[in-house]
Order: structure tokens, then C-alpha cells, then sequence
């Protein structure tokens, strides 16, 4: 039987993971379990020996995305270049680290992405995928904007990003990207941009996500790059292409909202 997780601070009780890998494993009739381990970084060590002798592969959340990238024993070119792991393939006991928010972001929001000035909103693992997939797309400027001024500088400066004050929007910005847990409120104008892009999923709509719609934005929600970069990491893990519907209707039913909900 093959085993994967997600491991990160709380995540047995708040992520929708284990529903949705379970939804992708059973619509394929794969002989596989996926669990959900509550690891904090001073247990991170001991997890992944665990992980070396017991998994087959597992996804990394708040607040591990970093630490594990320092930790595993090889790294996909996206994980390298972002500087942070969400995904690690076990491969006959060695850890190769990948980061699929970038493959999602690259393929639900490159097109958006390309040649546009984006506005990145934060500064840890998902901040990280969030520059390195606006780079790679071509975006013409990238800021970087977060509630510690001093860890907004250092990020811009590792990628040659501008960092802003937190609350601002430069007057020239097409691209936001909220890649903070900030839900219920909107950080920054969204009146000028051509497109909002959103890494919460809970709540499916947040404050800004709704804002841009209103506004007539092109939008990407929490729940489309969830199930997306669930998607490249099973297919990873498995080589096979799960069904991205099972996998979505799951996450709905986590979050308590009917499979034909609009998210």
C-alpha cells in the first residue's frame, strides 16, 4: 500500500488534503492511504526519518514549507528557485523536494502573469512560489508587500523585487496576489488591476476574492490552486493523472457546501 501525508501546524483538524487525495485515490481504485501528521519544526528532524522509512510522499504546509526545503536530499528546479517545498517525493529512502503552487500558479494564472506588473501580498512559502511563478511568466515587475517591512525587504532583494509599504498598491500594479492567510478584508485597491489571484481557500470566498469579482477582475480562487498543485503532487507521487473534479467536489464537502456550489 502506498502512503502519503501533509504535515504542518494543526493540520489534522483545518486541511482539506486528506479528504481530497482520498477522493482522487479512491476514483482511481489506487491501493493507497493519506494521512495527516501535526508537526511542528522542532519535530521535523524525527518526521522525516519517519518519512524516509514509511511514506511514499508527502505535502508540507504552514509553517514548514522553508525549513523542509533546507532538510531534503535533493530539490526539483522550482522548489530551488522559490526557496521553499510543498511536496516531497520519498524515492527509495532519499527526499526529493518539489513546490507545486508553482506548477499550479504557472498553469492556472501564467497566461495573466505574463508581462504584467504583480503585486505579491506576504512573505513566506506560498509568497515564495507566488515571485518565482511571476518571474518565470515574464511579469514585468514584481512587488512584494508584507506586514513586517523588514522580511517584505529581504524577500524582494533575494529575487530582484521592489518591496512596498503593507496596504499599499502601486498605482501601476495588474496582478494581486494574496499569498497571507488575511481573509475577511480587503488589504489593498483592487480598482486598477486586471486580475486578483487567491491562495485561502477557507473560506472558499474571502473578502478580496469577492471584491474582485465585483469589480470584474479575472480571478483564481483558493480552492482552484489547492486542487491544482494537489493534482501536480499526485501525479508526482504516482505518475497518473487524478480526476481534478472528484478532488474539487471533495474539498467542498470538507468546507460544507454542495458539490455544485459555485466557490
Amino acid at each position: 500500500m502506498l502512503q502519503f501525508a501533509v504535515i504542518g501546524g494543526n493540520v489534522r483538524a483545518r486541511s482539506a488534503s486528506p479528504h481530497m487525495h482520498m477522493a482522487a485515490i479512491m476514483r482511481l481504485g489506487i491501493d493507497a492511504v493519506y494521512s495527516a501528521y501535526d508537526v511542528e519544526e522542532p519535530q521535523l528532524v524525527w518526521f522525516l526519518e519517519f518519512a524516509r522509512r514509511n511514506l511514499d510522499g508527502f505535502n508540507v504546509t504552514i509553517p514548514l514549507k522553508e525549513a523542509v526545503k533546507a532538510r531534503v536530499d535533493a530539490l526539483a528546479p522550482e522548489a530551488a528557485g522559490s526557496g521553499a517545498v510543498n511536496t516531497v517525493a520519498v524515492r527509495g529512502g532519499r527526499l526529493v523536494g518539489h513546490n507545486t503552487d508553482v506548477l499550479a500558479l504557472l498553469k492556472l494564472a501564467g497566461d495573466a502573469l505574463s508581462g504584467r506588473r504583480v503585486l505579491v501580498l506576504g512573505a513566506g512559502g506560498a509568497a515564495r512560489a507566488a515571485i518565482y511563478a511571476a518571474r518565470e511568466s515574464g511579469a514585468s515587475a514584481i512587488y512584494v508587500a508584507n506586514r513586517s517591512p523588514e522580511r517584505a525587504a529581504r524577500l524582494a532583494g533575494e529575487f530582484g523585487a521592489r518591496a512596498v509599504p503593507w496596504g499599499s498598491t502601486p498605482p501601476d500594479v495588474e496582478v494581486v496576489i494574496n499569498a497571507t492567510p488575511v481573509h475577511d478584508r480587503a488589504v489593498v485597491d483592487l480598482r486598477a488591476a486586471r486580475h486578483y489571484i487567491e491562495f485561502v481557500y477557507n473560506p472558499p470566498e474571502t473578502a478580496m476574492l469577492r471584491l474582485a469579482r465585483e469589480l470584474g477582475l479575472g480571478a483564481v480562487d483558493g480552492i482552484s490552486i489547492l486542487v491544482e498543485q494537489g493534482a501536480e503532487a499526485f501525479r508526482i507521487w504516482t505518475g497518473v493523472e487524478p480526476d481534478r473534479d472528484a478532488m474539487r467536489a471533495a474539498v467542498l464537502r470538507f468546507l460544507g457546501r454542495g458539490a455544485g456550489d459555485s466557490p
